[in-house]
């Protein structure tokens, strides 16, 4: 896959996500109920700036190139942001760079502390946003992670496809699972 098909398919996958947002959002306003559009493509997006941090670790190796793909990709969110509100400790981008891997996997370890009652959320939302189209939303979102994964370990070149092999173990892969899991005990689409 080129870097022009990944990057086509990342974005038709964040394109669902706002699509599901901005319908739930529409629906939410004619019963004169409050859900924002902004807040649950923020949730994704934290979820997958989260998952790219997981990747970048798993070769040991957590580059320039990969931070700036990270930030790059996202319009709404920056874990590093939320982890300063969070834990009330000032950190940035660049203190992941040259940083121990255990001490990455320390700050890992207490964000996804953090991000799993988000995950309910989302993964709830996301399900039953997905219940109410005619496509398979959670298929079409978990290919554009995967295309914007296969991109993230291009950053600095996964010689030895780490990255790549723990790409269904990261968190908004499994969040999508869950969402998936949730869409199908509720009975699955309603159209």
């Amino acid at each position: 896959m080129s870097d022009t098909e990944c990057r086509q398919k990342y974005d038709a996958a964040f394109k669902e996500v706002e699509f599901l947002a901005e319908r739930f959002e529409l629906q939410m306003q004619k019963k004169d109920k409050i859900f924002s559009k902004s807040y649950f493509c923020w949730m994704f997006e934290i979820m997958l700036q989260y998952s790219m941090i997981e990747l970048s670790v798993v070769d040991g190796n957590v580059s320039k190139e990969e931070l700036a793909f990270i930030r790059e990709i996202t319009r709404y969110a920056d874990v590093v942001e939320m982890s300063d509100q969070v834990f009330n400790v000032r950190f940035e981008w660049g203190d992941f760079i040259g940083a121990k891997v255990s001490d990455i996997e320390i700050w890992l370890s207490n964000m996804r502390k953090v991000l799993l009652p988000l995950q309910k959320e989302f993964a709830g939302g996301f399900a039953a946003f997905d219940r109410l189209t005619k496509g398979d939303s959670v298929a079409v979102v978990l290919e554009g992670i995967y295309a914007a994964m296969t991109l993230f370990s291009m950053a600095d070149e996964d010689e030895g496809g780490v990255e790549k092999a723990a790409y269904d173990k990261t968190f908004i892969v499994q969040t999508m699972q869950y969402a998936k899991t949730v869409l199908e005990m509720s009975g699955g689409r309603l159209s």
